[in-house]
């Protein structure tokens, strides 16, 4: 039950979508992240339990007062019930390893909890209030450095920890880390469930479905790039069961992950001494449940290889560009900053690309997580007074869907522009890339998905571009 000197130690993740807990008695466990009360007499009568957790409460979801405490991996604020439920799974994830917390004679609990790399204080305080009573003693620390020591990849190493609730990021230089070694993006699995259910909606708006059965077909199917097979589901719609082709959508929910993913690791990677950087390239492991998202971990070493997004600052554009790379590509930076725009192309003159990423002919940042009210048009005229090199447009709404480039937007950017335009987003055959070459400006087009899917040869793209 404990080791020989009568201390159990544990390690608990407390996730947005599933916890687990691991003990020195060699107990591990995994669980659903949901606790549920019984509703009235009548499910009281039916379940025979005062709560249920994990699969349990998701199956009889009916009949309870559902619960998923945990949002963005912390405890939801401001209700005493989400607080109630932590509790409550807490000392369920203790009894699975073999602790009573009414035994008087039960082991002294010393636990080790891991939180989002950027967790706040008041974050912290919470989840020791909520283990008082369970553990002894308590250590929290952040989610991908436990990751880390777990496998013993404590140098030159970057961990990508992705849940539901949040993506987690550390560098490893031989050291605890810093906040600077850490980020926290708060877009995860959840954030592809929602995007799954809206691209679904849209095309199927008679089909009737759950968050559920949605977050079920993710786990099942999940892909960035190529499919190898076509995720059929069957949904009810007008009453009677029908199969839908899920495909499409599903690629392009789990691929909004990857440009916010790409852009924050290749921050932390710029952030890392010169030296080193290569090693830590080399040095990359994904962890969570997201991880397990077919192609992403070949997605995000192509981003590698482009080294564009994540360049905010005149250290990280020299650094790339010292370490071999023709172009330096930036995007968030030179959108919010004009002045940083104008340095850097004076100070590396021919070398600077500016990505102008377009939501409804309005700039996206931040991974195309945030539109802003200036302008695509408006963007690429400041980059060619700037004096970039040349511009990648991107319509954000059509890329990876191979449904064909938004001509009239970029002939747009093009003209303001009139400085060799990259078109990029929606391309899917021979005849989309003859008419973007007679844009004039579109020196060069973008070709992703439809090489993968087979709609394009590269031999007969290359030759039609000529």
């Amino acid at each position: 039950m404990s080791d020989t000197n009568g201390v159990l130690h544990v390690g608990i993740d407390l996730g947005t979508s599933h916890s687990a807990i691991a003990a020195s008695n060699g107990a591990r466990h995994v669980v659903d992240s949901y606790v549920g009360w019984p509703v009235d007499m009548v499910a009281r009568k039916v379940l025979k339990k005062p709560v249920l957790i994990g699969h349990d409460a998701l199956e009889n979801r009916t009949m309870l007062d559902l619960r998923r405490p945990l949002e963005r991996g912390l405890i939801k604020e401001g209700s005493g019930k989400d607080a109630a439920a932590v509790h409550e799974l807490l000392q369920h994830l203790l009894t699975l390893v073999g602790v009573k917390p009414d035994d008087p004679e039960r082991p002294q609990v010393r636990a080790v909890v891991g939180v989002p790399a950027e967790a706040l204080r008041v974050n912290k305080q919470h989840l020791r209030q909520a283990m008082k009573g369970t553990a002894d003693r308590l250590m929290i620390v952040s989610e991908p450095f436990t990751v880390a020591y777990g496998l013993e990849a404590l140098v030159h190493t970057l961990i990508i920890d992705i849940g539901a609730g949040t993506t987690d990021f550390c560098v490893m230089n031989g050291r605890y880390p810093t906040d600077e070694d850490q980020r926290t993006l708060e877009l995860a699995g959840d954030a592809v469930d929602s995007r799954l259910v809206a691209l679904l909606r849209e095309r199927h708006p008679t089909a009737q479905f759950s968050i559920h059965m949605v977050r079920e077909w993710k786990e099942q199917w999940s892909f960035v790039g190529a499919p190898t097979s076509r995720a059929m589901v069957t949904v009810p719609v007008a009453g009677k069961p029908t199969r839908l082709d899920i495909t499409n959508e599903l690629r392009a929910a789990c691929e909004s992950l990857v440009p916010p993913v790409s852009e924050t690791m290749l921050e932390l990677v710029s952030r890392v001494e010169p030296e080193y950087q290569e090693k830590v390239r080399h040095n990359i492991t994904l962890a969570g449940g997201g991880s397990q998202i077919f192609g992403l971990g070949a997605a995000l070493e192509q981003a590698l290889v482009e080294v564009g997004g994540g360049l905010r600052e005149i250290g990280h554009v020299e650094a790339v560009l010292e370490a071999g790379a023709r172009w330096a590509i930036v995007g968030t930076r030179a959108a919010l900053d004009p002045a940083f725009l104008g340095d850097i192309c004076r100070r590396f003159e021919d070398r600077v690309i500016v990505g102008v990423d377009a939501s409804n002919g309005h700039v996206a940042v931040d991974g195309w997580t945030r539109v802003l009210e200036l302008e695509a048009v408006a963007l690429g005229r400041d980059a060619a007074a700037a004096g970039a090199a040349a511009i990648i447009y991107t319509d954000i709404a059509r890329d990876g869907t191979e449904g064909g480039p938004n001509l009239w937007s970029t002939e747009a950017v093009a003209r303001a522009a009139a400085i060799p335009l990259f078109a990029s987003g929606g391309v899917g055959s021979l005849e989309d890339i003859r008419q973007l070459a007679t844009i004039p400006g579109v020196d060069g087009v973008i070709v992703g998905r439809a090489l993968y899917s087979g709609a394009v040869d590269l031999r007969a793209a290359v030759a039609e571009a000529r």
